[in-house]
């Protein structure tokens, strides 16, 4: 929630954007203006803080646990 000091917006809300076939595991954390592409699996305990643009990865806090990720349809 935006407050405001001196008629200045602090701290202003940011929409968080999902891809198509994007998995979140538990207890993450993906803070706000964050976009994450489709086809991208979040490592449980996470925190994404910038935008995760490449598909077909695994990200966690770290960085990309694995990449070139199949779906299996």
């Amino acid at each position: 929630m935006a407050s405001t000091v001196d008629g200045r917006i602090l701290n202003p809300s940011k929409p968080i954007t999902i891809g198509n076939h994007v998995w979140i595991g538990c207890r993450s954390i993906i803070l706000k203006g964050v976009s994450i592409s489709d086809n991208v699996i979040v490592a449980a305990n996470s925190t994404i803080t910038r935008r995760v643009d490449k598909e077909f990865v695994a990200v966690s806090s770290n960085g990309v646990l694995k990449e070139n990720v199949k779906w299996d349809y």
